[in-house]
């Protein structure tokens, strides 16, 4: 899989640029100059390289059929400039109508899960249970905690009142779909490697217990 991103101050992400420097100076402890320097850097780069770069990584994905997502949505432009590309993974779109479009339009809707357990976005942008809850999304991703994605599920689970089969198959079958793997992985059937966990939850945080590749414990 490919994503292609553009993590550029003042667009997608973040649109906002003082909320950039709030947490990138809040984060890394960053000096406000050396961070105003750091932002023009970007967005130079940005201007000179960002869309013969993004064509490039496009062309590349067509060549050799590699499932392409495109990250941080925030408007509809993006949304259609995304399905003009062969995109098929809305990764972390920042807004309702964005989520609303691609989905709409096709494409799987991907969400965080430190998004879902925290109850929000840490950016300020959509809150992927409010996406959930309206049917929008179809797969949730660790993103940048790991551990969060068992434990999304189980949220998901009690709050959007989906069966925890139905909840489970979006960090399993609906992901392998995406990069066109279903036929191997995803969900326990005959013919699929038989890769899966098994976990305590306690009503609290999932624990969890083994883990099995290939129907063989290993851990």
């Amino acid at each position: 899989m490919i994503s292609l991103m553009d993590h550029t101050p003042g667009q997608r992400q973040f649109v906002n640029i003082q909320k950039y420097k709030e947490y990138y100076m809040g984060k890394h402890g960053v000096p406000e100059a050396k961070m105003d320097k750091f932002i023009a850097m970007r967005l130079d780069n940005q201007r000179k390289n960002a869309v013969d770069n993004r064509q490039a990584l496009v062309r590349l994905g067509q060549e050799k059929n590699i499932s392409l997502a495109s990250h941080d949505d925030a408007t509809a432009d993006h949304v259609d400039e995304a399905i003009s590309e062969g995109v098929v993974l809305a990764e972390f779109p920042t807004t309702l109508n964005a989520a609303k479009k691609a989905h709409n339009n096709g494409l799987l809707v991907l969400m965080g899960a430190p998004n879902v357990v925290l109850g929000g976005s840490h950016s300020g942008n959509v809150s992927a249970m409010e996406l959930v809850e309206l049917d929008l999304v179809d797969i949730i991703s660790s993103d940048y905690v790991p551990r969060s994605l068992l434990q999304s599920i189980f949220i998901i689970s009690q709050q959007a009142s989906k069966p925890l089969y139905e909840a489970i198959k979006y960090i399993t079958l609906n992901p392998a779909k995406a990069i066109s793997l279903d036929r191997q992985i995803g969900s326990l059937e005959i013919g699929k490697k038989a890769d899966f966990i098994t976990v305590h939850y306690d009503g609290v945080v999932p624990k969890l217990i083994e883990v099995y590749k290939q129907g063989d414990r290993v851990a």
